[in-house]
């Protein structure tokens, strides 16, 4: 039976795959896909299809585990390296191979965050609560080292508290350090120590960065030890509550008065009664 050749000099003039070929010479007389000859790149050996389908099997196969083999040796590296890099940024300590027991031991516990110490009194009687020392509850406020002050007072449910003790029992005013924008004012918050409370309002200072002092009240301590005094927001009805750098506890007879509440209209002085005419 009479074959039909086609002389090349490369294995890829043909085509592809089986089909590609059978349906290339499909219709030749005399020619079925069993007896399809491939030459080589020499053009001098005859190949018969079936050897060459092999071969494109064996080179296929062979491309796909050499990119499984890739993918499994880079998985491999990248766990090893990245086990060390873990280990290198980990600023705590390796614990020990093993214990008494021969099981590894544990890693030490983080510690917590230790609670500030009670503010003392000053020998003049005042009590002063700076931001620094404030035990902050909530996600948004915090201190704010750049403007001494406890700052980002976005969330109503944010709130701050201090400890103190109380040596000398007397009553004390409260004074407030704080500073507020003309946008965001208007914030109604509560200073309590115990069962007793004091509400205010936040008024406009000019700026967040303009800081006033403001009496809202005062506090009885009846006897010495330690108390707690917390701030805590009644409302928000914008962007912020406000900037709160200081809390003083002044003695009722301090001779330092902070200005009158701004919100807090002072009735005007009567007019002198004109003296009487003499007859």
């Amino acid at each position: 039976m009479p074959l039909m050749f086609k002389t090349c000099t490369r294995y890829d003039e043909i085509g592809g795959a089986a089909g590609t070929v059978g349906n290339a010479l499909r219709g030749v007389p005399g020619a079925r896909e069993g007896n399809i000859l491939r030459y080589p790149r020499n053009g001098t050996e005859a190949v018969p299809y079936s050897r060459f389908a092999a071969f494109r099997l064996r080179a296929a196969t062979r491309a796909v585990l050499e990119r499984i083999l890739r993918s499994v040796l880079l998985a491999t590296v990248v766990a090893a390296f990245g086990g060390r890099l873990a280990v290198a940024a980990d600023p705590r300590p390796v614990p020990a191979s093993g214990s008494a027991s021969g099981n590894a031991a544990a890693a030490p516990a983080e510690p917590s965050a230790e609670k500030p110490k009670p503010v003392k009194q000053l020998p003049d009687g005042r009590v002063l609560l700076l931001a620094r020392e404030a035990t902050v509850h909530g996600t948004k406020l915090r201190y704010e080292p750049e403007k001494s002050t406890l700052g980002y007072w976005m969330k109503a449910e944010d709130w701050v508290s201090w400890e103190f003790e109380i040596t000398k029992p007397s009553k004390l005013f409260v004074d407030l350090m704080e500073s507020c924008g003309p946008e965001t004012a208007g914030t109604h918050y509560a200073v309590d120590v115990g069962n007793q409370k004091l509400t205010d309002k936040v008024q406009d200072t000019g700026s967040f960065r303009v800081f006033r002092l403001r009496r809202i009240g005062g506090f009885e301590f009846e006897k010495p030890g330690v108390y707690t005094l917390s701030v805590r927001p009644i409302d928000k009805p914008r962007v912020a509550v406000m900037d709160l750098r200081a809390i003083t506890l002044q003695p009722v007879d301090s001779e330092e008065q902070p200005p009158a509440k701004p919100d807090v209209k002072q009735p005007p002085a009567p007019n002198p009664a004109p003296p009487a005419s003499k007859k």
